[in-house]
């Protein structure tokens, strides 16, 4: 049990609901736009790809969601921007501690600009954004 809150882990593609809610919510992603659920996108020099193969052709959020597609989320986390993004995760709780009085507890991280800057020696850039928008990169959260 103990290694449950003591350890921070990525937390993988339910960070993707955050994501969701922080796209809908600042008003970059509306219930009805659509983004291309391909294989792979080219975010700067870098290819990022969907966990499926395929195309599974123009999506929005809840149909996204659905098929868990990474593509999807890279574009809408990149629209939406890291602060909503790191606003939202705060506020449903993702990096900091549950509240139960549990020792050893860790509190997870989301990747802000002064971390990146501390960590990395540069800020949040789209790359980042991406990863972090499927619950992958320097985001840490307990279970």
């Amino acid at each position: 049990m103990p290694r449950a809150y003591r350890s921070a882990y990525p937390p993988g593609s339910t960070f993707k609901i955050a994501v969701g809610i922080a796209a809908l919510e600042s008003g970059a992603v509306h219930s009805d736009d659509r983004f291309e659920c391909v294989p792979s996108i080219q975010i700067g020099n870098l290819t990022y790809h969907n966990w499926k193969k395929g195309d599974r052709g123009a999506l929005n959020f809840v149909q996204a969601l659905t098929e868990s597609c990474d593509t999807w989320f890279y574009q809408a986390g990149i629209k939406t921007g890291a602060e909503p993004i790191i606003d939202w995760a705060l506020k449903l709780g993702f990096g900091a501690k549950c509240g139960i009085p549990l020792r050893g507890e860790v509190e997870g991280r989301i990747p802000n600009d002064e971390y990146m800057k501390a960590t990395h020696g540069r800020k949040l850039l789209n790359g980042d954004i991406a990863n972090i928008s499927i619950g992958q990169g320097d985001i840490q959260v307990t279970p």
